[in-house]
């Protein structure tokens, strides 16, 4: 009798979504009533909400992360735990007291409330069809996000059953090795996971969706107290929600390459340029905690940014409280985050030599962020430890068994989008290579940024260029010769102005891929998006207005909606190509006979079942290994969402799983062990490689060579789970 495993998933990821409130809401709003920053007492619920969400991501993790380590995973749960009947209990308290007073609570849904809240329940029904397993019969199909959700996946699991730093679950060498990388993320949901009784799959699917709201939050905190909406604030946030659906001109990109350069359909349309610039639908979903790092660097940025709006500006309990607010706020995005943090970091100096030099404005800003960042050094000290005293080095971005080059967390290098071979084979640059082929290189991908960014950017592009250049920008009703920018304008477009540079020649060298580039790159989405839902909130008022808009801007307006409306296509053409890539990929198969045909769906429904045994029959502490494969490969993501235990090998190249922590040295003698285990080996040769390498249980399944052998020792050793396609044996 068959499961319906995707009923289960979608079951425990809509009870996960709720399981967040105490850890990204609750505790946020604690902080806010204690502190009553920017009058957060004063405010409707609504907005409260919108300031506890991203209050909530400032504080939660670094909190959870400091009493899981210094006390335990279990205390962090329950004290987070504990902000919800506190919050609850203050509600009350607040009721009552209006009452007595005559007054009602400011809930402040009207208007657009409820369009809001509809906007919120399609969001976390996107969240689960987009990340959920598709069943069909005895085939089970992820999204290809699970390509780096299997990791993710692990990784909380491993908090849950190490806390605080969690081992690297997917390697184990000797003995268990801290995970290196940016684990802050993985130890929030664990916590969720822990009080909640909820598996460590359904809360991470859970927590793309809360991260998804953090932006949203963070958004509409700006809107009103950086960009200053006034009267148009709610619909003006609808406009940024929609926006976050616009991305660049990918599926233009993708055209190209099959009609006239023939190249294969690729399983998601970003990945047409080498380094791209993804959409916000796809770093919500590949990458949850680069967007909290995002969310929690701008929250930080705009308590900085208001520390002259208090009543009260040199009062020293107000910048105490930006201050503690603003390093908590840091410390947690490093830990969500490295590379978006770096990134931040580097925006914010020059941020700050603007703003003291150039604009020559009130320091307090700049020394409020300043002394924020000092405080998240303080609060990183037990993290920091941890990186300079690991053997391993600190990835954590993507899946990969690569590892730093000569220990350099990041490089100087332009950024490579369009393949740059075609360019270096004309003149004069094919001149150039012979002789110096580098430098050429370089030239060539420097040549090709602009078309690049042409593609990423599109509509955004178009936004950019109407607030840098004057005449596009220009208001030639009667009386006026242009739109000024405000100061906030002018931060956001400094903002974009200088992350660009940043990302265009500064890479990072952890894993194979340009991860600093990739993720960094909001930095400057943000500003963009927000910018573009002011020109088009204010461009919407001007056609009501009795006058005509000048002729330059017809043009501009056709231009504007053609690149949206690309930018709308390119996002839903990109859901269902990373939604049904693998069952695309298995109808490719089938059409060239492959042996390959039917494997994949197959394979993940067997271990989902197999795995789902397992877990109820070795303790949770065992150390279990499946075949090691080539990192990337589909299989090897399946195993690994679903074991939920520590694994002795992943991956079967140099590394073998070791980039996000362990020793690498031990990598080479427990490949040579291992792998021919799924090969073709006796129960005696399993037994012998367990013993070794302090193996506890093997696993194999009907695709693994081993398994048609009679002799070798998936028939021979003890089993604990024997399903007809999926053994588990005791090899102790």
């Amino acid at each position: 009798m068959t499961q319906n495993i995707t009923v289960q998933e979608i079951t425990a990821t809509l009870w996960a979504v709720p399981a967040f409130i105490p850890v990204f809401v609750c505790t946020g709003y604690l902080a806010g009533w204690c502190s009553n920053v920017l009058g957060f007492r004063q405010r409707s619920l609504v907005e409260r909400l919108f300031w506890s969400i991203p209050l909530s991501f400032s504080v939660s993790a670094i909190f959870a992360v400091l009493v899981g380590k210094f006390f335990s995973l279990s205390a962090a749960s329950f004290l987070i735990l504990a902000t919800l009947p506190l919050c609850l209990a203050l509600l009350v308290w607040e009721w009552s007291q209006n009452r007595r007073s005559g007054q009602h609570l400011n809930i402040g849904l009207r208007p657009l409330g409820l369009t809001a809240l509809l906007i919120a329940l399609l969001w976390i029904a996107l969240v689960v069809v987009t990340l959920v397993d598709i069943q069909k019969g005895t085939n089970l199909y992820a999204s290809l996000f699970s390509l780096d959700h299997s990791a993710r996946v692990a990784w909380t699991a491993s908090a849950l059953r190490t806390g605080v730093p969690p081992d690297n679950p997917l390697y184990y060498f000797r003995h268990p090795a801290p995970l290196r990388n940016y684990y802050f993320w993985y130890v929030v949901c664990a916590v969720v996971s822990r009080f909640s009784g909820l598996p460590a799959r359904a809360v991470m699917t859970a927590s793309c969706a809360w991260s998804g709201f953090a932006l949203v939050a963070v958004i509409g905190l700006y809107l009103k107290h950086f960009l200053h909406a006034g009267a148009r604030l709610r619909k003006q946030v609808l406009i940024a929600i929609g926006l976050l659906c616009v991305t660049g001109l990918d599926i233009c990109a993708n055209a190209v390459d099959i009609l006239m350069l023939h190249k294969p359909l690729t399983m998601d349309l970003e990945w047409w340029s080498v380094e791209s610039i993804y959409s916000w639908y796809s770093s919500l979903f590949w990458v949850p905690h680069h967007v909290a790092g995002l969310v929690c660097c701008f929250f930080a940025f705009l308590l900085a940014w208001n520390s002259l709006s208090r009543p009260s500006p040199n009062s020293r309990a107000t910048f105490t409280t930006n201050v503690v607010l603003i390093g908590a706020a840091l410390a947690s995005s490093f830990g969500y985050s490295i590379f978006v943090t770096f990134g931040f970091f580097l925006v914010m100096l020059a941020w700050a030599a603007w703003q003291l030099l150039i604009e020559r404005n009130s320091p307090r800003p700049v020394v409020t962020i300043a002394a924020g960042g000092l405080l998240s050094l303080v609060l990183l000290v037990p993290y920091l430890f941890e990186l300079t005293h690991n053997q391993a080095n600190p990835g954590g971005g993507s899946v990969s068994g690569g590892s730093s080059a000569a220990g350099h967390l990041f490089t100087l290098a332009v950024r490579e989008m369009i393949p740059p071979e075609p360019l270096l084979q004309r003149e004069p640059l094919r001149s150039v290579a012979i002789a110096h082929p580098q430098s050429a290189r370089n030239l060539a991908k420097l040549i090709l940024l602009v078309p690049s960014y042409i593609i990423e950017f599109g509509f955004y592009l178009v936004v950019l260029l109407i607030y840098l250049i004057p005449s596009w920008r220009a208001d030639r009703r009667p009386g006026r010769d242009r739109t000024p920018l405000t100061p906030a304008h002018r931060t956001l477009l400094f903002i974009v102005l200088v992350t660009l540079p940043i990302i265009s020649f500064v890479r990072s060298t952890v894993l194979k891929g340009n991860d600093f580039g990739w993720r960094a790159a909001m930095i400057l989405q943000l500003p963009l998006l927000l910018l573009a839902s002011e020109l088009i909130a204010t461009w919407g008022a001007k056609r009501r207005t009795a006058v005509a808009p000048p002729p330059l801007r017809r043009p501009l307006h056709a231009l504007l909606q053609l690149t949206m409306l690309i930018g709308l296509i390119s996002t839903a053409s990109n859901i269902f190509m990373v939604r049904f890539a693998f069952p695309l990929l298995e109808s490719g198969y089938r059409g060239k006979n492959s042996p390959l045909a039917g494997t994949l769906g197959h394979n993940a429904y067997i271990s989902w079942l197999g795995y789902d045994h397992l877990d109820r029959a070795i303790p949770p502490n065992a150390i279990v290994q499946f075949a090691p494969l080539e990192p990337g490969q589909l299989q090897s993501s399946i195993q690994a969402e679903d074991v939920n235990h520590q694994v002795a090998v992943q991956f079967d190249s140099d590394g073998c799983g070791a980039g996000a922590g362990g020793d690498p040295s031990g990598c080479p003698a427990m490949l040579a062990a291992l792998v021919p285990l799924f090969q073709d080996a006796t129960a005696q040769q399993a037994l012998e490689a367990c013993r070794e390498h302090q193996i506890q249980y093997l696993v194999a399944n009907i695709y693994d060579p081993v398994w048609k052998h009679p002799d070798s020792w998936v028939w021979k050793l003890n089993p604990v789970v024997a399903d007809p396609e999926f053994r588990a044996l005791d090899c102790r």
